[in-house]
């Protein structure tokens, strides 16, 4: 069984940081639209109808453009020191409208090696659940899953093999 994450944020680093490249976020776009846009056998072919802007909303409306990367930790850890770390770098924890755009911008077999990614940025109650969720990518077939994933009390990624989505923004190219 792996060992819980439990240290001080300037001790811990992830063992593995890939970098995925700008990635244009357009928060103001509903989650049903970006969905509709990646169809096909290498986008996003099934998605959990909990993903939607109702259990899963954006405070941003505008457009922008992040640097993206992918950080794996290879253990358990508490999502107030995964959040804690990437703040440390001057980035933040990726939400669900940039993981979607994420796997628009990127086709399979694209971010097939950084895949369960999930969106640690935004956690929600969905569908009267009282566990907290995050939204996850991952492989589906051949094509992609947009899945529920259960964050753990307290509050913790108790999957050892996760990738989380880290955000940093470049620029705003405006509404």
């Amino acid at each position: 069984m792996m060992a819980l994450l439990q240290t001080k944020p300037g001790i811990v680093k992830p063992a593995k940081i890939v970098d995925l490249g700008e990635l244009m976020v357009d928060h103001g776009e509903k989650i049903a639209a970006k969905l509709a846009r990646n169809t096909g056998p290498k986008g996003i072919t099934w998605s959990t109808p909990w993903l939607t802007d109702e259990y899963f909303p954006d405070e941003q409306t505008r457009k922008i453009v992040y640097a993206a990367s992918a950080w794996y930790f290879g253990v358990q850890i508490p999502r107030t020191l995964l959040k804690a770390l990437v703040e440390a770098e001057g980035k933040i924890l990726g939400t669900s409208k940039p993981l979607i755009d994420s796997a628009i911008h990127n086709p399979r077999p694209k971010l097939d090696d950084v895949m369960p990614l999930v969106a640690a940025g935004q956690v929600s109650v969905v569908h009267g659940y009282v566990n907290r969720r995050a939204m996850y990518l991952n492989r589906h077939g051949e094509g992609r899953c947009l899945n529920d994933l259960l964050v753990g009390a307290p509050e913790r990624f108790d999957d050892p093999c996760l990738f989380f989505l880290v955000l940093e923004r470049v620029r705003d190219p405006g509404p």
